[in-house]
């Protein structure tokens, strides 16, 4: 695991451990890495412009990471930790994103959210669909309209009783009736 990737997760584990947190958060942005203040009285001179860099390069550092075949473990997290653990982190981004004073222009902090966060369902979605469960209930969908399908042939060798022979019932109950007056 290299420098940039050791940045990315601890920032992903610090934004995601404070996802709970309703009160007003302090945050610092230490050149790329975010750590939380433990006073949040303290101003930490948090702007939107200051948090897009960071932010960017811890996602998009995870996201590469969940995009390579070859890569099992991130330090010692799998993919489905570190997918949700982006989750969390994210919905810290968007409470930190509506933290910030009305004057303060947000939008291209926003933007790269909502692009991360598009990337992030992708990735999810992709993560379920190749799993075994996933793969087992195609394969049962598959091979019971093969099934019915089988079925729905064979019925063509099967013999079949006649559809009239319903009728015939009746007359045969009549004739029966006959036989025992005779009797």
């Amino acid at each position: 695991m290299n420098d940039l990737d050791t940045i990315a997760l601890t920032n992903i584990k610090c934004l995601s451990r404070h996802k709970d947190e309703t009160e007003r958060l302090g945050w610092v942005v230490d050149d790329v890495s975010l750590q939380r203040l433990d006073d949040p009285s303290i101003d930490s001179g948090l702007t939107p412009s200051s948090l897009e860099y960071p932010l960017f390069l811890t996602f998009q550092r995870l996201l590469d990471f969940l995009r390579e075949d070859n890569r099992v473990l991130l330090g010692s997290h799998t993919n489905r930790e570190v997918l949700y653990m982006m989750e969390e982190a994210l919905q810290t981004c968007y409470h930190i994103v509506e933290e910030f004073p009305e004057d303060a222009d947000t939008s291209r902090l926003s933007l790269i959210l909502q692009e991360i966060d598009d990337h992030h369902s992708v990735i999810y979605e992709w993560y379920h669909r190749d799993r075994l469960c996933h793969k087992v209930s195609l394969w049962m969908v598959e091979t019971f309209d093969q099934w019915v399908m089988s079925f729905a042939e064979c019925r063509k060798y099967l013999y079949l009783p006649d559809v009239g022979g319903v009728l015939d019932t009746e007359s045969d109950s009549e004739s029966d009736s006959e036989s025992k007056k005779e009797c």
